[in-house]
């Protein structure tokens, strides 16, 4: 490793990583800038008092991507960097983050996919300026309750991993537009789901849901809801209150009737019903006034 005073006295004068030292492996960028994995461990362990010493671009980085590098831990410093606006983690061997993640105070974007996460630190709720969440492709079992504090957040996919079951705190996540449980383990979405009034889409296909709840009619925003590949048995007549949806996607469940309120919804364009134990399924279109497609393999888009 380079020793640390050389590189900060480096930094301090400009220099490029490269015109240093050929040894540095790794491909980390801070800022755009790539940074060697050497230069990581400079930059995250510097204490603060010594920090000043450090090129203006590190001193107070906005933009951490370190996708890719084959990192099985974070050193807890990281979170010392609070004014990162965005945090790049994706295709790693995390299976923990710092507990002090929460002081990222500033973060906007934060990006997890493709790890081994198998849960978030409580202090996530701390990120109040959070927008963007992405974690599929993890191994997370359950969500902490305090994932509510997060009320900025508007793009949240947790699909591909292992959740039995979301807490009631998912409901204060107030600006919520997009939400992808994809593939997980959910028997049931919780009733303060019929909160987030901002909600335009909703992926829960691939579950094992036998019910959706009433509250689900209290989603005035929502376009899209795909919960096809589940065990449904029935739908809520709330369902006839999504008065904006345009897209339903049931393929895949156990259903044998549609409820009435559902041939109400004149906005609906695309509706996936194969797979379904229905009676007389093909006289279902004449019922629905602007449908387009029906009975497509379809989902909606991540």
């Amino acid at each position: 490793m380079i020793p640390q005073e050389v590189a900060l006295r480096a930094w301090a004068a400009g220099q490029e990583p490269e015109a240093i030292s050929a040894r540095l492996s790794g491909a980390a960028l801070v800022d755009g800038r790539p940074v060697g994995t050497d230069w990581l461990s400079v930059l995250v362990l510097t204490p603060l008092a010594d920090r000043a010493l450090l090129h203006d671009s590190l001193r107070s980085p906005r933009v951490l991507d370190l996708s890719g590098m084959g990192l099985a831990a974070l050193p807890d410093a990281l979170c010392d960097w609070r004014t990162l606006n965005t945090l790049q983690l994706s295709d790693n061997a995390l299976t923990a983050l710092p507990d002090d993640l929460g002081r990222l105070c500033a973060l906007h974007g934060l990006i997890l996919w493709g790890n081994r996460l198998v849960s978030l630190p409580d202090s996530i709720g701390d990120l109040a300026q959070l927008v963007v969440l992405y974690a599929w492709d993890n191994a997370l079992t359950t969500l902490p309750p305090t994932i509510g504090g997060m009320t900025a957040l508007e793009d949240l996919n947790l699909s591909n991993n292992a959740l039995a079951h979301l807490p009631d705190a998912i409901g204060d996540l107030s600006a919520l537009i997009w939400i992808n449980l994809w593939d997980n383990r959910l028997a049931a979405i919780p009733a303060a789901i019929g909160q987030l009034s901002r909600l335009q889409t909703l992926r829960a296909d691939g579950n094992a849901l036998r019910h959706l709840p009433d509250s689900i009619g209290d989603l005035s925003g929502l376009e899209w809801l795909d919960v096809s590949d589940n065990a449904l048995v029935h739908l809520p007549d709330a369902i006839g209150d999504l008065s904006g949806l345009e897209g339903l996607f049931l393929a895949g469940n156990r259903l044998t009737v549609l409820p009435a309120g559902l041939f109400s919804l004149v906005r609906l364009r695309k509706l996936t019903l194969s797979g379904n134990p229905l009676s007389d399924p093909g006289t279902l279109l004449s019922r629905f006034p602007r449908l387009s497609e029906m009975d497509t393999d379809q989902h909606v888009p991540s």
